[in-house]
C-alpha cells in the first residue's frame, strides 16, 4: 500500500495537478513575453515613422522583464519541491517494506518536472 501512495497519489499529483500548473505558468510567462515583444515593435515603429516613444513603455518592459524573471525563479524552486516530494515519496515506500512484503515498494522514482526557462 505505501508503494501505491508513493505512485497513485505523489506521483499523480505530481504528474497531473503540478503539470499543468507549470505549464499555466509557462503559458503566462510565453504571453508576458509576446507582450514585451509586440511594445518593442511599437516602439520601432514609431521611430523609423519619427513619432515619440510611447510615454512608460520603457518602464513597462523592463518591470515586464522584471516579472518573467521573478515567476521563472519562483516556478523552478516550485518544480524542485516538488520533484523532492516525490524523490521522498519513492524512498520511504521503497523502504518501508517488511517480511513478505520487503522489495515491493515502487521501485525507480520516474522522471522529475523540468525547470522553465
Amino acid at each position: 500500500m505505501v508503494d501505491d501512495d508513493a505512485e497513485s497519489d505523489v506521483g499523480y499529483d505530481m504528474n497531473t495537478s503540478g503539470s499543468y500548473d507549470v505549464q499555466q505558468e509557462t503559458d503566462g510567462i510565453q504571453s508576458r513575453r509576446s507582450d514585451v515583444s509586440a511594445v518593442e515593435r511599437a516602439e520601432a515603429a514609431l521611430k523609423v515613422d519619427g513619432l515619440p516613444a510611447l510615454v512608460g513603455a520603457g518602464a513597462a518592459i523592463s518591470q515586464a522583464q522584471q516579472d518573467v524573471t521573478q515567476a521563472v525563479a519562483t516556478t523552478s524552486k516550485a518544480i524542485d519541491d516538488m520533484n523532492a516530494d516525490l524523490k521522498m515519496a519513492y524512498q520511504i515506500a521503497n523502504t518501508l517494506g517488511a517480511g513478505d512484503c520487503a522489495g515491493d515498494g515502487p521501485g525507480a522514482t520516474p522522471a522529475s518536472l523540468s525547470h522553465i526557462s
